[in-house]
Parts: structure tokens; C-alpha cells; sequence
């Protein structure tokens, strides 16, 4: 059996009409994504095209895609100028037949990062290799637990803010016999409405209120990705068990959908949000560096989170915030696709 595959993919090779890209399925967090190695595209194939045909257009019976959108996910990497490994980042919605690109993807960097330590070993180490969003310029580091096992083991996702403050926007809504609703607007990479509780959210008009004005907060401050598809409502509680550390509960919400687990870069964003926040309440420490620790209960899961920060004169800043997630090799393979 393996002598004729192998047969037949020499065919392929020497066929003319079809190519074979070097892919991989990963399990990241509860994202599947095709990973597939932008060397080994078709001479003149956009990145587009070929997530389309990764997918099956949306069909799939048709290709290696599923029927929800956390199942539709595609990095197209490649190494860069060291130490940086880029990659580009499509989702289709089956539903609306839409793909969205230049979205931001804590998962799919973490699934790049570990299948780019299997693919060149001698080139990035797993216990750090870092990872760079083509689109947005994000930068996470891929941090494994288990070196000697990082296909398939608990990782941390970094992501520097290069030593930059993060300034949320507040806004707020009322409801008539229900009070108000206060959220404030985090960017990273999509933009994240951070709801303080849960019950306003409930419901559908809060949550398209909330939707639209974080849109419209994203166009003013000339954010590139300001369309819904970029824009997820994540409602919390916090409560500080220490000064450093504290226990969050936290779900999010995308549109009328309401994931199972937090996305990494929303996770981040909270993180950064309370850390900022428990900063400013303390202002009279003297403390010339700290780094905030969370606990984060979702509805699938509960991860850890941090976030590292330093003091210049009366003003700090985030120098990194990290989130735990897990990654899982699924398969690795050649796909064939036409040239």
C-alpha cells in the first residue's frame, strides 16, 4: 500500500495538472486549522485561492473543511527574516460563504508555531519560536511545556506589546428598567468589547448595540479590520484574590454565537484590561515591575493568564501578557490541489 501512494504521488509530481502543498491539521484551543506550508503553494496561486481550495469552497464533502467556522480556519506560513516565522490567516463562514481575512488568530499562530518546530527542527527551537501575523504585525511567542513532546502538549501564547500602554475605550448604554451596561474597547488585532457581567448580555439588542459602537469606535481610531467579523463581545467578572492575581469568569460572544472557549487575543486583551486597571488603583506603590496573574473560567475550560509590566515614573506599561492554551498534531500530509 505505502509503495503504490508513493507511486502515485510521483505521478502527481510529474503529472503537470495538479500540485501538492505540504499541510498539517492541528488542534488549537477548540479551533481546527489547516496549516499549510506557503513554499510548497502553486507558482502563481494566491494565498486566497488556495485556503479556497483547502476548504472546499465552503463544501465540506468537497474538502477539508467543517461545517461550523472555528472549523474553516487557514495559516499559510512561511520563515521569515530571523527569528521570525509570518503567516497569513483566512476563516470561511460556511453559512454566509464569506472568508474573512487579515483577522487576527492566537490559536493558529500557536498551530504554526508547533507544526514550523516539526517541519525545521534545525532552524526553531520549540520552547520558543516566535510567530508574526503578516496582516495585523502581531507578535506571539509559541511556548511549549513539553519540549520533548510539543505535537501534542500544553503550550503559552505571548504576546508583546512592545513596552506600549493600552488605553481603552469606555463607553456605556442604558437599559431601560434593567440599569446601565458600561464595557470598555480593547484592539488586538480584532477588537474586543469587554462587558463588566453577564446578564445584559443575554440579549441579542444589547449585544448588537455593543457591536455597532465598538465598530464604530474601530473606524475613528482608523483601525484596519472594522467589520463585525472582527469584533467579539466578552462579558466578565473579576475578583482579586491577591493584589497580583485574580479569579475571572468570562465567556464571548461572536454576533448571535456564543464560543465555547475564549479566543487567545480576547483572553490577552482582558488580561491586559485588569492588569492596566489594578494598576491605576494602586498608584502609591513604589513597585518597579510586576507581573499580574489570572485565573480564567470559560465555558469549556479554565486556563491561566499573565501579564508583565513595568513603571516609568508615574505611567506603566505591558511588556507582555500570555495565554495557556493546547495544541494537537493531527495529521500531516501532502493536498492535492490543481495548479
Amino acid at each position: 500500500m505505502t509503495q503504490e501512494i508513493t507511486r502515485q504521488l510521483q505521478t502527481i509530481r510529474s503529472a503537470g495538472k495538479d500540485h501538492l502543498v505540504s499541510a498539517a491539521m492541528v488542534r488549537a484551543g477548540t479551533s481546527r486549522i489547516i496549516v499549510a506550508d506557503g513554499r510548497t503553494a502553486p507558482e502563481g496561486m494566491t494565498h486566497e485561492e488556495l485556503s479556497y481550495h483547502l476548504l472546499g469552497h465552503g463544501d465540506p464533502s468537497n474538502g477539508l473543511g467543517g461545517e461550523h467556522y472555528q472549523l474553516n480556519k487557514v495559516a499559510i506560513w512561511r520563515p521569515a527574516e530571523p527569528p521570525f516565522i509570518d503567516f497569513h490567516f483566512f476563516n470561511l463562514d460556511p453559512g454566509e460563504q464569506k472568508m474573512v481575512m487579515g483577522a487576527e488568530c492566537g490559536h493558529a499562530a500557536a498551530a504554526v508555531g508547533m507544526v514550523a518546530g516539526l517541519e525545521e527542527p534545525e532552524q526553531f527551537d520549540p520552547s520558543l519560536i516566535r510567530v508574526r501575523n503578516a496582516d495585523t504585525r502581531q507578535i506571539i511567542d509559541f511556548k511549549t511545556h513539553v519540549p520533548e513532546r510539543f505535537w501534542n502538549a500544553p503550550c503559552t501564547i505571548n504576546l508583546h506589546a512592545e513596552d506600549q500602554d493600552i488605553p481603552p475605550h469606555r463607553d456605556e448604554m442604558h437599559i431601560d428598567g434593567g440599569g446601565d451596561v458600561l464595557w470598555h474597547v480593547v484592539h488586538h488585532g480584532n477588537s474586543f468589547a469587554l462587558v463588566q457581567g453577564f446578564e445584559a448580555t443575554e440579549s441579542p439588542e444589547v449585544r448588537r448595540h455593543i457591536e455597532s459602537h465598538t465598530i464604530e469606535h474601530a473606524r475613528e481610531v482608523g483601525r484596519r479590520n472594522i467589520g463585525p467579523e472582527f469584533v467579539r463581545v466578552i462579558p466578565h467578572t473579576a475578583e482579586w484574590e491577591s493584589r497580583t492575581h485574580a479569579r475571572v469568569q468570562a465567556c464571548c460572544w461572536n454576533g448571535e454565537e456564543k464560543h465555547k472557549s475564549l479566543p487567545v487575543s480576547g483572553a490577552i486583551a482582558l488580561c491586559d484590561f485588569l492588569a492596566c486597571r489594578q494598576c491605576s488603583n494602586d498608584p502609591s506603590s513604589d513597585t518597579k515591575e510586576c507581573t499580574y496573574t489570572f485565573t480564567i473560567d470559560s465555558p469549556t475550560s479554565s486556563e491561566p493568564g499573565s501579564v508583565h509590566m513595568i513603571r516609568s515614573g508615574a505611567s506603566w506599561s505591558i511588556v507582555w501578557s500570555g495565554y495557556d492554551t493546547f495544541v494537537r498534531l493531527l495529521v500531516a500530509c501532502e493536498i492535492v490541489v490543481p495548479r
